[in-house]
């Protein structure tokens, strides 16, 4: 005859270690050295880098009208039309984070000829209806590189325009300037951390193979 069935009490800390194995705290303790570093010497960490063929697309959003001390004041209300566009998924592209879009075309609704235009809202398909309020602006199909750096956030905004620049260079394109030139800042998941001033934000720029 087989014994009964015995529970078996199994205290929590014999399977969870009281202090943590080394190489989680070297892991954490170099993740902080490198924090520190960024914040105190403005250093930036390349991430990753890829190339997107877009078909045609129509960026929505809401342009700011102002000046460059506008920018922030729309973000902190992207709040009140980012959940629309979100909601929107039939819609969506291969770029799916919020962005930051600019150009120099006059082709957003040929109100403002030559000014730039920073538009904060998504990339979303060709003929994707525009929320009431919001501006648009169609784009035919581009071949865009997207380039994701980690760091402060102000240091990013500094450096890695000019960075992006460099590693599609080095990857063998050009940036289509000025002829059907756009950029956009993109904000990756990481962008606003929980806790700490690091994170990390993309950099997306038309572009083409060089000639030759």
């Amino acid at each position: 005859m087989s014994e009964p069935v015995r529970r078996i009490d199994q205290a929590a800390e014999s399977y969870a270690p009281k202090t943590k194995p080394e190489i989680i705290s070297l892991t954490e303790e170099q993740a902080r050295a490198e924090a520190e570093d960024m914040i105190e010497n403005r250093t930036v960490v390349f991430e990753s880098v890829r190339y997107i063929d877009l078909p045609a697309t129509r960026f929505i959003g809401r342009d700011v009208a102002g000046g460059p001390e506008q920018y922030g004041e729309m973000w902190g209300r992207s709040g009140e039309f980012m959940p629309t566009l979100n909601a929107m998924t039939e819609y969506a592209t291969e770029i799916t984070d919020p962005c930051a879009l600019m150009h120099f075309s006059n082709r957003k609704h040929d109100e403002l000829g030559g000014e730039m235009h920073y538009i904060v809202g998504k990339f979303l398909k060709a003929g994707a209806p525009v929320p009431a309020g919001l501006d648009f602006w169609d784009m035919a199909p581009a071949t865009v590189g997207l380039a994701v750096y980690r760091g402060e956030f102000t240091a990013m905004i500094d450096k890695c325009m000019m960075l992006s620049y460099d590693q599609f260079l080095a990857d063998g394109y050009e940036i289509t300037y000025p002829l059907n030139y756009f950029h956009a800042e993109v904000y990756v998941k990481e962008n606003i951390p929980e806790d700490g001033v690091i994170s990390k934000q993309g950099y997306l720029h038309a572009i083409r193979k060089k000639e030759g």
